[in-house]
């Protein structure tokens, strides 16, 4: 998949790397407020994301479109 550029920020295709990267991020409590989940943990991140990297549903007939959104480079992420 193409990574997207805007004159500010850049929107790349979610990866398992990705899970470093936004992992303390998404521990804040707030976050999940309205989501009946809970923050995952490192290595659950991780898994998600590897399933999520598939962009197809298990059956096939769904295509997913995750991103990762970045302000341009050195100025960190944004959220998914």
């Amino acid at each position: 998949m193409t990574v997207l550029y805007t004159s500010r920020l850049y929107l790349e295709p979610l990866r398992v790397d990705h899970a470093d990267i936004l992992v303390e991020s998404l521990q804040h409590p707030d976050i999940y407020r309205f989501i009946p989940t809970s923050p995952l943990a490192s290595e659950a991140l991780r898994k998600r994301y590897a399933f999520l990297e598939g962009r197809q549903s298990p059956d096939g007939k769904e295509r997913w479109l995750n991103w990762v959104l970045f302000q341009k480079p050195g100025e960190g992420v944004v959220g998914t």
